[in-house]
């Protein structure tokens, strides 16, 4: 199944979603979102658990 990371779960009122398959690569991606963007340089072990907390599967898309 497909996994999501919404920023805002844990950055307020940013609108970056990361998906993909594997929670390895979305963590990777988030925390490159998470450096460039927000310039966290130095993620806490906290900041790491907090993201990780907020990876939920994706939801089908209905057309």
């Amino acid at each position: 199944m497909t996994k999501e990371l919404r920023c805002e779960d844990v950055f307020q009122g940013c609108p970056y979603v990361g998906v993909g398959p594997d929670i390895r690569e979305l963590m990777r991606e988030y925390m490159e979102h998470v450096r460039d963007v927000h310039r966290v340089t130095s993620p806490t072990p906290e900041l790491r658990i907090q993201a990780m907390v907020a990876v939920r599967e994706r939801q089908a898309q209905v057309d």
